[in-house]
């Protein structure tokens, strides 16, 4: 499979670009079909990283399938509580409207939240 990525990574000196770079395996690169997601497992000296980009659903319903489907994607690369995890986007989900909401209508998705 040929896929050119782009991305940018801020290293604190133990790891570098040419590290990342030739730890990649486009075998662990999943992408969802709606393109609701792109993650990858990557091996950098010794080191297990899961990264990715996130978009959420807006509706809890679709939120909740999303959240079992994503699951059961990083299960299939291997990610555990051993691995470093950098998984960014938009999550649209308010865990705590005070400190992380301002304006527009309050609502708390408690099922997505528990997921």
């Amino acid at each position: 499979m040929i896929v050119n990525l782009g991305f940018v990574v801020q290293l604190d000196g133990q790891y570098s670009v040419t590290d990342l770079y030739d730890s990649l395996d486009t075998e662990d690169l999943k992408v969802d079909a709606n393109g609701s997601f792109i993650v990858m497992a990557v091996n950098v000296l010794d080191d297990n990283f899961v990264i990715g980009n996130i978009y959420s659903p807006n509706t809890e319903r679709d939120q909740l399938v999303f959240m079992e489907d994503l699951r059961q994607v990083l299960i299939s690369i291997g990610a555990s509580s051993d691995n470093k995890g950098i998984l960014r986007g938009d999550w649209n989900i308010v865990q705590d409207v005070m400190k992380d909401k301002k304006g527009g209508r309050i609502e708390i998705k408690g099922k997505s939240v528990e997921k």
